[in-house]
């Protein structure tokens, strides 16, 4: 079964719905201690932007790597082909 590559749109959301749930954890897993005891200096904000923004770019980046490993299987095989 071949399936169509999914459009940017789609890819986006779903990378950001995924950004939003682990990136919640992980900024309060890492930094949650942190928020509760502490007012949020200007120099915090960077680290909770990470904490949304690494999962956001592994989602991406992992949907764009498995729809290229899709369409390389897809192919009909050349007996040509070098790479075995």
């Amino acid at each position: 079964m071949v399936t169509s590559p999914m459009p940017w749109q789609r890819m986006l959301v779903r990378a950001s719905c995924l950004a939003l749930i682990v990136g919640t954890v992980l900024m309060l897993i890492n930094h949650g201690d942190h928020l509760a005891r502490e007012p949020i200096c200007a120099g915090f904000y960077w680290k909770l932007a990470l904490s949304y923004a690494v999962p956001f770019t592994v989602s991406l980046i992992s949907t764009l790597l498995a729809q290229g490993d899709a369409r390389r299987l897809s192919r009909p095989h050349d007996s040509r082909s070098t790479d075995r």
